[in-house]
């Protein structure tokens, strides 16, 4: 069986500029702590515990956490009393079959899926607001203010005693969801049910707190804010100021509803104070697709920097659907690839570092552990790019993983290789990259029509000296073609052939009229075939090729003028082919001439060429051969040492043969 050689050690790339990437592993910004699913509006799911799109996620991502909603409306309908650190559990629905399934549903989150739980509150009971009917939502000043915070803490802590009670598991976190009141500079509105003011989300945080550690929970609070505004970022630093709140505080939920609004410069003043900040950053809800996409499992990322974020926003919400690309149907993955390339190759533990790009259209990011470098590359153009990648240092092993169009997850190493120093990789249009040295396996997922086995697309492999990737000439296969430039351009690729012989090789090619190219094989001249005019379609030729056993370097170089488009290649089975074989059984004698030399072809010989060439490489004399018989005349040429080339016209193969002139 033949298989494919998958490393290539030398690949030259087009010519033209590349853009440049420029990564500092030294210049290190925030520690990813853990990257999860939110399914917070699912948080009742009275017709299910846990349905087969979350399940699927839960066991495809590789997550740490699951951020869902609290049944806080069916939990506790009315106050169970008036004193906060009494808690009354007649006054709890345990009963209620949302609040069943939402325990039953942690349970199966932590014991079957290994991730930990974090509890959003966000649909409150009328009791907890003071006039609940008054004012409309995301309104403090219209009276969407909490009636009694520690109230609300004792109902927190008596629904998370009573989880722990039956499931065995501790909710790692909990947070009240957008509770920040923006300034109305920045559009004066919250959250989605109700706002707390810093010094009420500060007593609300001391309050949970001493009554989580006096029920012997370890639970911690995330600060619920909602966007990039400035005001949230203020409220933020105030609260986390308060020393006795900050003790309860495991981290800032902020979600990036309004990024494409806030401007790059917000994003990272947001970013600067993430990366400084001794309290962990964290996206609970990532606004990535169009609201029809929505639903209740948007999924989300750690968040290392906000201007990581910003990137991650742009880029996702324009590909805009499921799995990844706008072209695949939703129902072929629960997940999304750009989401299992951050989770599985920015894993937890992993330092995410600075970046730059000179292009708007290439997006990414760095991150780096112990000696371990990652970097997600982010294409969203419709046209290939090349792209040059500054302070990456020369590693071995490098691992390429890559989505695009309706192919996802694909390992392709060969796309990435060294030049002076500096790592280049080509980066398919509309595609998705990771590049490291220690990347985790992801699953590959490939829809719709593929290309037969055997087939090698001309654009995933190597070129130079002026071929580029098109896509003009329509009826190509695969994502595009390799259309040579002038004279010297060049297409080829690697095969690995496990044994030697000549094997057929056919090509896909394209032309508006003739053209000719020299086959190389490891960078030894085989051959020459001529390419007939295809007009604005597609043609093949077969012809072929001598390999060794092992590793096959197979180039095509465009002479006399500019080169073809090549779509694919296929390698087949050995060569029958009659054109190979007449030029080996020609005889030509004497081998020591005075006056003639006398050369006899088989009958099956195709037209051909003889040049003759002296000591000195020097062409003497050039003919064309018409006859199957015939002879070269020698009496005019000085004494000495000759060579006669016949040269198949058709396949370019030719064999050579020394005479001594008298």
């Amino acid at each position: 069986m033949k298989t494919r050689f998958l490393m290539i050690l030398g690949i030259l790339f087009p010519v033209w500029v590349a853009a440049q990437v420029t990564v500092d592993f030294n210049a290190k910004r925030q520690t990813m702590i853990a990257n999860g699913i939110n399914m917070e509006g699912y948080h009742v799911g009275q017709w299910d515990e846990l349905s087969a799109d979350k399940k699927e996620m839960l066991e495809t991502l590789p997550c740490q956490v699951a951020r869902i909603g609290a049944p806080m409306v069916e939990w506790e309908r009315s106050n169970d009393n008036d004193d906060p650190d009494v808690i009354n559990w007649d006054g709890f629905s345990k009963d209620d079959i949302a609040v069943i399934h939402s325990v039953n549903r942690i349970r199966r989150m932590k014991n079957e899926f290994n991730v930990d739980v974090w509890l959003s509150f966000w649909n409150l009971p009328n009791w907890i607001l003071k006039n609940p009917n008054s004012g409309a939502a995301y309104d403090y000043q219209a009276g969407r203010q909490i009636n009694n915070i520690d109230e609300f803490a004792e109902s927190i802590c008596a629904l998370l005693i009573y989880i722990k009670e039956q499931t065995g598991v501790e909710v790692k976190w909990v947070s009240f969801n957008e509770s920040l009141q923006q300034d109305k500079a920045d559009g004066g509105w919250g959250g989605y049910n109700t706002v707390l003011s810093v010094d009420e989300n500060i007593r609300l945080f001391k309050k949970a707190g001493e009554l989580f550690e006096k029920h012997g929970l370890g639970t911690k609070w995330m600060i619920g804010s909602l966007c990039f505004r400035p005001s949230e970022l203020r409220q933020v630093k105030e609260i986390l100021a308060d020393p006795e709140a900050k003790k309860y505080i495991d981290g800032v939920d902020f979600h990036s509803y309004e990024l494409q609004y806030g401007g790059q410069d917000q994003v990272e003043q947001w970013g600067d104070f993430f990366a400084t900040s001794d309290v962990p950053t964290f996206c609970g809800e990532l606004d990535n697709y169009k609201s029809d996409y929505k639903g209740g499992d948007w999924i989300s990322h750690g968040m290392p920097t906000g201007k990581m974020y910003y990137q991650i926003y742009r880029y996702s919400y324009s590909a805009g659907s499921y799995p990844w690309f706008p072209g695949s149907p939703k129902e072929e993955s629960t997940y999304r690839y750009v989401d299992l390339h951050y989770f599985a190759h920015i894993p937890p533990g992993y330092t995410v570092v600075e970046t730059s790009s000179t292009d708007g259209n290439i997006y990414a990011v760095g991150a780096c552990k112990e000696d371990d470098r990652v970097m997600i590359l982010q294409n969203n153009s419709g046209t290939a790019k090349t792209i040059e990648i500054n302070g990456f240092p020369e590693l071995d092993g490098l691992q390429v993983y890559e989505s695009y169009v309706n192919n996802y997850g694909v390992r392709n190493d060969k796309v990435a290789k060294y030049e002076n120093g500096i790592l280049k990789i080509t980066l398919k249009p509309y595609s998705l990259y990771s590049v490291g040295t220690n990347l985790a396996e992801i699953a590959t997922l490939r829809i719709g029509e593929q290309a037969p086995e055997g087939r090698i697309e001309a654009e995933d492999e190597i070129f130079g000296d002026g071929s580029a990737i098109a896509t003009g000439v329509a009826g190509y296969s695969g994502w595009g073609y390799v259309d040579f430039g002038n004279i010297n351009s060049w297409a080829g690729f690697t095969y690995e052939q496990t044994s030697a012989g000549t094997y057929d090789v056919k090509i896909s090619y394209s032309c508006s009229t003739d053209r000719t190219c020299e086959v190389y094989v490891n960078d030894e001249k085989v051959t020459e075939i001529n390419l007939p005019s295809t007009g604005t379609s597609w043609g093949q030729k077969i012809f072929p090729v001598p390999m060794v056993e092992g590793s096959n370097t197979i180039k095509f170089v465009a002479v006399k003028k500019s080169g073809p488009n090549f779509d694919y290649y296929e390698v087949g089975g050995l060569s029958t082919d009659i054109e190979a074989a007449w030029i080996d059984h020609i005889v030509v004698y004497p081998t020591v001439v005075t006056d003639k030399l006398i050369y006899n072809l088989p009958p099956d010989f195709q037209p051909a060429k003889m040049n003759l060439i002296n000591g000195t490489g020097m062409l003497v004399k050039q003919f064309p051969v018409k006859q199957q018989e015939g002879n070269i005349d020698f009496s005019d040429l000085s004494s000495g040492i000759y060579f006669l080339q016949i040269v198949d016209s058709e396949t370019g193969k030719s064999n050579i043969y020394k005479v001594l002139k008298q």
